[in-house]
């Protein structure tokens, strides 16, 4: 809050702004606490936006292959697409049935269940973690080892949480002395 008080000849004019070295302690978890809720919103978003493109894609795909119900098949694989393993098995399955029902040829039906899988596949292991790793300022390998590595460790949960655990630690070295190496490594 300003003072309206003049800064004495000689000592540096002070603007308002912070960072974590000016910051005293009991302040510095306010700052790491609003950094962790603002990965947590982008976070959101890039699933959400990631939840369309594979909504489109599929669609879009599915229209090219020509299955009935094509929009929705593509909005279904969208939704269940923020469900790790599950959702895209779910979507690759119906649309693996819906193909062999509706052309009769388990050709048909085996390309609709790959192109599903591809787009899948695309999203998670290249586009999401890439995504995810610029808009949190975070390096796109560790974000993309994180996931492999805490889905092997904890499967779906381990999925679910690898980024927003790699956040957390990344914000805590960040803050303390002698862990910022790390928080180097994990950044851009």
């Amino acid at each position: 809050m300003p003072t309206g008080k003049q800064p004495e000849p000689g000592e540096p004019e002070r603007s308002g702004t912070a960072d974590a070295d000016t910051v005293a302690p009991r302040n510095k978890t306010g700052l790491a606490l609003g950094i962790l809720a603002a990965a947590a919103i982008v976070l959101l978003l890039v699933h959400m936006a990631m939840g369309g493109l594979v909504a489109l894609a599929s669609s879009l795909a599915f229209h090219w292959l020509g299955l009935e119900r094509a929009v929705f098949w593509g909005i279904l694989a969208g939704l269940l697409n923020s469900i790790p393993y599950f959702g895209p098995m779910i979507v690759m399955g119906g649309v693996a049935a819906l193909g062999y029902l509706q052309f009769g040829t388990l050709d048909k039906a085996l390309k609709a269940a790959a192109i599903s899988l591809a787009i899948t596949s695309l999203e998670g292991f290249l586009l999401t973690p890439y995504l995810l790793g610029k808009s949190l300022r975070m390096n796109a390998m560790a974000v993309f080892v994180g996931l492999l590595f805490w889905g092997w460790l904890w499967g779906i949960w381990g999925v679910l949480l690898a980024v927003p655990m790699m956040v957390v630690l990344k914000s805590i070295c960040d803050h303390i002395e002698g862990l910022r190496g790390i928080g180097e490594l994990l950044g851009e």
